[in-house]
C-alpha cells in the first residue's frame, strides 16, 4: 500500500465532515490528521458518540485545546432497534441546544474503504453502520426542529442507510 505524502499545513476535514447548523458540526472520529482543521472551529465540546471514550492522542489534544469532551456510549435497546435510544438522543439535544456547548463536534466512529461502504461496530450480534449513530442524534435534532420527515430522511441518506430501525427511532421513539 503506497503512503501519500500530506505537505505540512494541509486541512484535511475529518470523514462526513458537515455544518448542521452554525456552530454544531457533524463528522466520523477525528484523527491527528483532522486536528488543524477542527481547531479552526474554536471548538468548546466534542461530544462521542462511541462504544468506547475517546482514544489518548485525541483527549490529549482536546485537552490541550480546553475542549470539553463528553462520551455517550450508545446503547442498543431490544433486537433490532436502533443504536441511540430515545434518553440518548434526548441528552444530545440538551448538550448540542445548549450555546455555551457550541461550537461542538459531534461524531461516531470512523468510515473506511475505497469501495465506500461503511465500517460498522457490533452491538450484540448486529452490526451497525457506524454513521448511523451520529445520524439518529441529527434526525432526533431535526424533529425537534420540526423539520418534516421525508426532509430528514433525504438528510440521513447523505451520510448513512436508512434502516428499518431507524425509521422506528424517527416515527415512534421520540414523541
Amino acid at each position: 500500500m503506497e503512503h501519500t505524502h500530506i505537505p505540512e499545513g494541509t486541512i484535511i476535514p475529518p470523514l462526513r465532515f458537515a455544518t448542521v447548523e452554525p456552530y454544531v458540526y457533524r463528522g466520523s472520529y477525528p484523527r491527528p490528521l483532522n486536528f488543524p482543521f477542527l481547531e479552526s472551529l474554536e471548538l468548546k465540546v466534542i461530544l462521542s458518540l462511541t462504544p468506547e471514550p475517546l482514544d489518548e492522542k485525541l483527549k490529549q489534544w482536546a485537552d490541550s485545546q480546553g475542549i470539553r469532551q463528553i462520551h455517550i456510549k450508545p446503547e442498543k435497546g431490544q433486537k433490532k432497534s436502533a443504536p441511540l435510544q430515545p434518553a440518548q438522543a434526548k441528552a444530545v439535544l440538551e448538550i448540542a441546544l445548549n450555546q455555551e456547548n457550541t461550537p461542538i463536534y459531534i461524531h461516531c466512529l470512523n468510515g473506511a474503504g475505497s469501495s465506500n461502504k461503511l465500517m460498522g461496530c457490533r452491538y450484540g450480534r448486529e452490526l451497525i453502520p457506524v454513521a448511523e449513530v451520529t445520524s439518529l442524534a441529527i434526525c432526533a435534532l431535526r424533529k425537534h426542529q420540526r423539520w418534516t420527515h421525508p426532509t430528514i430522511f433525504a438528510e440521513m441518506l447523505r451520510f448513512s442507510e436508512i434502516r428499518t430501525s431507524s425509521e422506528v427511532f424517527l416515527f415512534q421513539g421520540l414523541e
